[in-house]
């Protein structure tokens, strides 16, 4: 991932005041922040990654990231995307469900890459803690356009451990219990938030269990609010590396704080000797969010360097893990982009009558969209088993594009404009194209197209059967009338209702010059409005 530049004062400000009610959470080593407090603020806490960018739109992920790469998956054995069929295979499937929360939301485990040294990347295990949800968010559009690739390693990515505390903006799980002082360390103290006992609670059976799996080499796991890398175990050149990685100005340090009982850290790094790093972002009076989402690009791609320096060709080790496969969870490769990166298609929820599709990430050359298709698709993992509706979804739709920064594939081909091609002939010059075609054949679905708006206004217009229905679920901020794009209409005349999401950045300078702050968030293009909406529509 490429540095990322800094946007306009307004924006960075808007971000500022949004994460302003983070509050001083801390990770391993600080007092647990009363979440009944925090919970005051949930009106203006709920930022993703869609506040990280403004007017102008040149945030781009790494160029480092080699469209060309040979780096291929294997499509010999690919589960059929319209039948779920048999359970989901860890580790030869992109990803599958490895546990349940208490209140029965799925723990999602992810493996990207197929050799090389093995990084463990988790964050939301404190559910309160979102700046480390949302870069979780904005990494999985890099992971999709080759991070893992590119670097020459494995990662086995969990992005939120704790979704019952993150749905309710609380540090502990839905049972009181701090998961990060739940694992079955040598220093573990019974009692306390730490629970009645080590592994008495799901959600760290599930990271216990993937961790044990994943030969790691590396761990970092993400947190709030005390600006620093902490390192348990061997890790104090890893901590050492991703600091040196930041800007001066904006450096986090990198001095371990001690292992906490219980504590992810004092399993990984203490009992199991492997280098970890507990990620602490800041708090937001310390530094501007946007600044550190950008910075943190900069220390992840060093600890991707540090992994493929210092570990071997290890293989994961999923073969005994138990599949919750009654969430009905299923992802393939459905192919590979022009360039040989994988594309990743996913299903989840039983079948219903009406299918539900999301897809972005067409044009690379701005991330707006693919960042808040990625917090939509969180948001719908999420719901609990017997809410989910049948969801199919691919949010890199074009992973070469993503990965240059450029609107085409690795070929120069446009996948929105060819689409006419691939759904008339059957075919077409983007193996892109096609597997959105497969994807939704013998369909007719309700289909959710996110993409970046070219102003910095937030639209969203209907077009097909359910628009009547499904209009009245579009929030009075958003702008419509902004349907110009083949694609759009050529989905609908095959009989999809198409829901085309163009994600912009508001201006917020009126609402800041009338001190409107308490709304403030509903002002910009806070990505809640826009999975609130999808969530809203979907169970029309």
């Amino acid at each position: 991932m490429r540095a990322l530049n800094l946007w306009t004062i307004v924006v960075a400000l808007g971000s500022l005041i949004v994460f302003a009610a983070c509050g001083e959470d801390v990770g391993d080593n600080e007092a647990t922040i009363n979440a009944n407090q925090q919970n005051q603020n949930d009106g203006i806490n709920d930022v993703g990654p869609g506040n990280d960018v403004g007017p102008g739109n040149d945030v781009e992920p790494s160029n480092d990231v080699d469209p060309g790469n040979d780096t291929e998956p294997s499509n010999d054995t690919q589960p059929d995307p319209v039948e779920l069929g048999d359970p989901p295979v860890p580790g030869v499937d992109p990803s599958w469900v490895g546990g349940h929360s208490v209140q029965n939301r799925a723990i999602i485990v992810e493996h990207y890459g197929d050799s090389g040294p093995i990084m463990y990347f988790t964050s939301g295990i404190h559910g309160q803690e979102r700046l480390a949800v949302t870069y979780a968010e904005r990494f999985r559009t890099y992971l999709n356009a080759g991070y893992a690739e590119d670097q020459g390693i494995q990662v086995v990515f969990m992005q939120s451990t704790n979704p019952d505390g993150t749905e309710i903006y609380d540090r502990y799980n839905i049972n009181d219990v701090d998961l990060n002082r739940n694992f079955p360390t040598s220093n573990y103290h019974p009692g306390g938030v730490g629970g009645p006992e080590p592994l008495s609670e799901p959600e760290t059976v599930a990271m216990k269990n993937v961790i044990d799996a994943s030969n790691l080499t590396s761990a970092l796991t993400l947190h709030c609010c005390v600006p620093t890398f902490d390192a348990d175990g061997p890790g104090e050149e890893l901590a050492q590396d991703m600091s040196d990685a930041m800007d001066p100005e904006y450096r986090f340090g990198a001095d371990p704080l001690g292992a906490a009982s219980g504590s992810m850290g004092s399993y990984v790094g203490v009992d199991m000797n492997k280098p970890i790093i507990t990620v602490e972002f800041a708090g937001s009076h310390f530094m501007d969010p946007l600044v550190q989402l950008q910075q943190m690009d900069l220390a992840v791609d060093a600890a991707g360097v540090w992994t493929a320096q210092n570990g071997g060709a290890e293989q994961v080790d999923f073969d005994e893990m138990n599949t919750e496969d009654e969430w009905s969870l299923r992802s393939w490769y459905a192919g590979s982009s022009a360039g040989g990166l994988p594309l990743r298609v996913e299903t989840a929820g039983e079948r219903q009558e009406e299918t539900y599709v999301l897809l972005s990430g067409f044009d690379g050359s701005s991330l707006l969209g693919p960042w808040i298709a990625e917090h939509i698709r969180r948001e719908l993992l999420a719901l609990p088993q017997l809410d989910m509706q049948h969801w199919r979804m691919m949010t890199a739709v074009n992973p070469d594009g993503l990965a240059a920064g450029t609107a085409t594939n690795a070929d120069g081909n446009d996948v929105a404009q060819v689409m006419d091609e691939a759904i008339v002939d059957g075919n077409s010059i983007s193996p892109e194209a096609d597997s959105v075609v497969e994807l939704l054949e013998d369909l007719t679905a309700t289909v959710f197209l996110v993409m970046s708006s070219p102003d910095e206004t937030d639209h969203v217009d209907i077009v097909g059967p359910r628009s009547d229905e499904l209009s009245e679920h579009i929030p009075s901020r958003f702008e419509s009338g902004a349907v110009d794009l083949d694609l759009v209409q050529l989905l609908a005349s095959e009989g999809h209702t198409v829901v085309q999401i163009l994600v912009g950045s508001q201006n917020a300078e009126a609402q800041i010059e009338a001190g409107n702050w308490v709304d403030f968030d509903q002002t910009l293009n806070s990505p809640f409005d826009f999975s609130e909406m999808v969530l809203q529509m979907s169970y029309e």
